[in-house]
């Protein structure tokens, strides 16, 4: 019986031993808390170890989110990052790539709440930003909320909500006009900008416009008829993962 204990217990201590010196290494998960407009810099992170950096968002309005990989000689590598919602569930099915290209940033449109940056890097900075925003768009064309000549509204396309889930205005054109309008977005993917007339005999070629991050002005090739025509601001083929921050203008 006693051979049988010590053999046990033989047992017991090469496992722990091999637990301990093994190569398997079971991948860390971590939390911490962003400050707004303060650089954090994670340069003792494992490869492989989760870090949620939680946001705290006082208001509506968008997250500008910028971040790299630190390499040798500190040069600046890409970065993933993932947003992720206040029970640290994903908000977008694939990560958004910080990279040269998109200036090491990228911006997420957020209802008030608690939300998590996820990253699974090593040696990198992360900083983020915010501006609330007040916006009032209407939920269908029969809510179309009215944009005045001259008068720039904003808006908010947010992280969470349904992929097709679409605003709607409405400018209203009181004579024969050529009519400008005024584009800008600010995202973490495409944003669709679509002009339709409310006189369903009326067509508008060339009528869908595609921003993610700029700005773009377009021009009437003819004249608008006097009458009612509708601004939809979607997501571009309703992808779920998309939300960003966007403003219209129009004389």
């Amino acid at each position: 019986m006693k051979k049988g204990k010590k053999l046990f217990g033989a047992v017991i201590l090469a496992l722990l031993l091999g637990m301990l010196c093994g190569t398997t290494t079971l991948a860390a998960t971590k939390t911490k808390t962003l400050t707004a407009n303060k650089w954090i810099t994670n340069k003792v992170q494992e490869d492989g170890d989760v870090y949620y950096y939680k946001i705290v968002v006082p208001k509506p309005g968008y997250l500008t989110v910028q971040g790299y990989g630190i390499g040798k000689g500190s040069k600046k590598l890409s970065l993933s990052v993932r947003l992720c919602n206040n029970q640290k569930k994903r908000l977008e099915t694939y990560k958004t790539l910080l990279s040269a290209n998109g200036n090491y940033q990228t911006v997420y449109a957020v209802k008030k709440g608690t939300y998590y940056l996820q990253v699974e890097s090593t040696n990198y900075k992360l900083k983020y930003s915010f501006k609330a925003v007040t916006e009032k768009s209407g939920a269908s064309q029969s809510k179309a909320v009215k944009i005045a000549q001259n008068k720039t509204i904003q808006g908010l396309l947010q992280a969470g909500e349904k992929g097709n889930k679409t605003d709607y205005y409405k400018i209203v054109v009181k004579k024969a006009q050529r009519v400008t309008f005024a584009f800008t977005a600010k995202a973490n993917s495409w944003i669709q900008f679509q002009v339709t007339s409310a006189n369903a005999n009326q067509s508008i070629s060339g009528n869908k416009f595609y921003l993610w991050n700029g700005s773009k002005k377009v021009v009437s090739k003819s004249k608008f008829p006097a009458g009612t025509y509708y601004i939809q601001v979607s997501r571009s083929s309703e992808n779920a993962d998309t939300s960003g921050y966007y403003t219209i203008k129009w004389k």
